[in-house]
């Protein structure tokens, strides 16, 4: 016997080695999967699917894989599911390979192998749904947000200088929700008289300005006040209009912020009619 006869001997003997083998590996996976089946969790999520109850299903069968890691038919099911329900390609294909580990020797290989690669097809065409100049909108978004936050610190600021220079008899302070007052040191109230020797206008943060409340330079439009301690509608209407009946009329311009004449707040921005 020559050496070609003896190579041909050798793989003829490999091919039948293989043919023989095949067989038995493949029962050996239905025998598998066929005890898999019979998994409580496994039988509930595919009653649970068969009901239409798609998303306990999948519940379900992730709570197997947390009971049973190897549970290679969660896996499969947790696959297409993901990828023809949820269309969450990237589980779907976390899934599908993790069957394959556990499943080398599968028939459904080819099959599983093209749902591969549409579910990274369908992923590269998520990623190319993304808006154009993403990140350029985002910066752009921050800065806004940044100049935002800047102004309101600013209206803080000037409202707290406002009522320190006011004799304000309360402290606002900032914390990690928003403002709210830490102290008040009571003093007596100043007498009220209806005919003061001088009108104060308080005159309205910067950022309220640019915007253009507050204004108050051409003849018959209104102007703004900013409520100090202890202010009441009466009071206001002494200082606005030496006239403490037009209290009213101050109420009446507010409506929308102020549906009570009681509940005036500490730097609330009044509007009054000229």
């Amino acid at each position: 016997m020559n050496m070609t006869s003896m190579l041909r001997g050798a793989v003829w003997l490999t091919v039948w080695a293989v043919s023989l083998m095949a067989p038995a590996c493949s029962q050996n996976i239905q025998e598998l999967e066929s005890q898999e089946n019979r998994d409580p969790f496994i039988r509930k999520a595919l009653w649970m699917a068969g009901q239409g109850d798609q998303d306990g299903a999948i519940e379900t069968l992730n709570e197997a894989l947390g009971k049973n890691p190897q549970l290679a038919r969660a896996h499969f099911e947790l696959a297409w599911k993901y990828i023809d329900i949820k269309k969450d390609p990237v589980r779907a294909i976390y899934h599908y390979q993790r069957y394959l580990e556990m499943r080398p020797g599968t028939q459904k290989r080819r099959m599983i192998e093209d749902a591969i690669a549409k579910a990274r097809l369908s992923l590269m065409a998520q990623l190319s749904d993304s808006p154009p100049n993403l990140d350029e909108k985002v910066r752009a978004l921050q800065e806004e947000n940044a100049q935002l936050k800047a102004s309101l610190r600013e209206v803080r600021e000037n409202l707290a200088r406002q009522m320190a220079l006011s004799g304000g008899s309360g402290r606002r302070s900032e914390s990690a929700g928003g403002t709210g007052t830490v102290g008040v040191v009571k003093t007596p109230a100043p007498p009220v008289s209806p005919h003061p020797p001088a009108t104060h206008r308080a005159q309205p943060p910067p950022i309220l300005r640019e915007i253009g409340v507050g204004e108050s330079g051409r003849a018959g439009e209104p102007e703004t006040y900013v409520v100090q301690a202890r202010d009441t509608l009466l009071t206001i209407a002494a200082r606005m209009y030496q006239d403490t009946s037009q209290w009213k009329r101050i109420l009446d311009a507010n409506r929308e912020q102020l549906p009570d004449a009681g509940k005036l707040r500490v730097g609330q921005v009044l509007v009054i009619p000229r």
